[in-house]
């Protein structure tokens, strides 16, 4: 069984950063170390799914220098990405907030599952893309 405790005490140090950071946001620094819980959080979930992912594969070995969208993908197809329960407005503005203002060397797109049309959500699994991810 994947040892999970590395990446719930990720979140729970992202969250009471986020806490901190939500008492005073004009301070520069705790903003950055937000920013850097949050880098953190993000690498160590992405370990984790490929250590998961590993684990139950008959051939572990297919997701070594397998690209992060892919793993992302199959992580998706096999249902353990996607949540139940829409996003809030508040929590789709702090989200996105989060990433306008993150050192991140790539865009990320917070979109909401359940808010997007059929037609949308049916090109979305065409493509096995992830549009949401884990809370």
């Amino acid at each position: 069984m994947l040892d999970l405790t590395s990446l719930s005490n990720a979140v729970n140090r992202l969250g009471e950063g986020l806490v901190r950071y939500q008492s005073d946001t004009k301070d520069a620094q705790i903003r950055d170390g937000l920013i850097q819980r949050f880098e953190f959080t993000y690498e160590i979930s992405h370990k984790m799914l490929k250590r998961h992912l590993e684990a139950v594969s008959p051939k572990p070995e297919q997701f070594d220098g397998m690209p992060f969208a892919d793993l992302i993908r199959t992580g998706n197809e096999q249902g353990l990405l996607l949540g139940d329960e829409p996003l809030s407005l508040a929590q789709i503005a702090e989200l996105r907030e989060a990433f306008q203002e993150s050192a991140l060397p790539f865009k990320v797109d917070v979109l909401d599952w359940h808010a997007g049309s059929p037609t949308f959500r049916a090109v979305i699994n065409s493509q096995k893309v992830l549009i949401k991810g884990v809370d």
